[in-house]
């Protein structure tokens, strides 16, 4: 069962994004779906747009495309999205996402509302045991710190300590660490890990910038610096050009869901997708040279719907982990 129906989804707010930006021509049908969409809407939401027999909402004259509505979409608040807001309140990740003084407000307004389900209800067997320590006070100052940052597009000096530092422990037993400057680019939650990252480029001085990706459970201490902005910078074009250094490419064979189920794994990664036939999508997973082993990890788990094209490297790692499993149970 789906909490929401579609049209609350990412491919119904894209619909109405180019609804309401009729009449129009394709290209702006296309970049429209490129800036609002995911990685793989071009693939899925184009022709569901453009053919009749399909969605059937636009209809083309010439090289230009018109809305078959009287009126623009409109999204009612229904009750189950009520209960689903106040599930998400009590959520323990959201105490660093708003203010107590607005969390309560917001529980406030829905206190007629029953919670829809409580976490009690889920049983992650895939999922690391070590989580980002969201009960923390100091945890969660910093995480509103650093999406304060993101936010105003500022520097931040950050202490991070390394996973495995032997320098000394603060109060609640995290460890201090180095303090240095960072540009923050962009934050990333890990559903299979349950954490969080931040991507960042290094200020060092005298030093060239680098791409570095911050493990948010590690980071001690974090300060604004107001006096320091990221002026006339893309952050997005930045992190595509210092942190797609590697890249993965992949075939799904999609059968039993296969290619939902992928893209869902690799939510935390940048990918391209394009069709190659009937049932076969090629994809290209971007990644870090750090990230090889949790990748390939996450490849096996998918079993034979997918094959690793390239780099020979992890193909090669792959082969060799299955061969070493046939021997063990063979």
């Amino acid at each position: 069962m789906e909490i929401f129906h579609e049209l609350y989804g990412r491919y119904y707010q894209n619909m109405t994004r180019i609804l309401v930006a009729t009449p129009c021509t394709r290209e702006v049908i296309e970049q429209t779906i490129k800036e609002q969409g995911f990685e793989e809407s071009m693939l899925f939401l184009l022709p569901e747009i453009t053919d009749k027999a399909q969605w059937n909402l636009l209809e083309r004259e010439g090289e230009i495309w018109y809305s078959k509505l009287l009126y623009e979409p409109y999204t009612p608040t229904t009750t189950l999205e009520r209960r689903w807001l106040k599930t998400q309140l009590k959520d323990e990740r959201t105490k660093f996402l708003l203010s107590e003084e607005l969390r309560t407000k917001f529980l406030e307004s829905l206190k007629e509302e029953t919670e829809l389900y409580s976490k009690e209800n889920f049983d992650y067997f895939d999922r690391d045991v070590l989580s980002d320590p969201y009960q923390s006070e100091t945890y969660q100052k910093i995480m509103r710190t650093v999406l304060t940052g993101l936010y105003r597009r500022a520097e931040l000096l950050l202490t991070y300590c390394e996973e495995n530092s032997t320098v000394q422990n603060l109060e609640d037993g995290r460890k201090k660490g180095k303090t240095k400057r960072y540009l923050p680019l962009k934050m990333v939650y890990s559903m299979k890990k349950d954490r969080f990252f931040l991507y960042v480029l290094s200020k060092e001085p005298k030093k060239h910038p680098e791409i570095s990706i911050l493990k948010m459970r590690f980071v001690t201490e974090a300060k604004i610096l107001p006096d320091f902005q990221i002026l006339d910078c893309s952050t997005e074009k930045d992190l595509k050009r210092n942190i797609h250094s590697k890249y993965a490419l992949i075939r799904i064979h999609d059968e039993r869901g296969a290619l939902e189920r992928f893209m869902i794994q690799m939510t935390d990664f940048e990918k391209e997708t394009r069709e190659e036939g009937e049932n076969m999508v090629m994809v290209k997973v971007y990644y870090r040279q750090e990230q090889t082993q949790e990748l390939i990890r996450r490849f096996l788990s998918m079993g034979p719907m997918l094959e690793v094209v390239e780099p020979g490297e992890i193909r090669m790692k792959i082969i060799e982990k299955i061969e070493e499993q046939v021997r063990r149970f063979f």
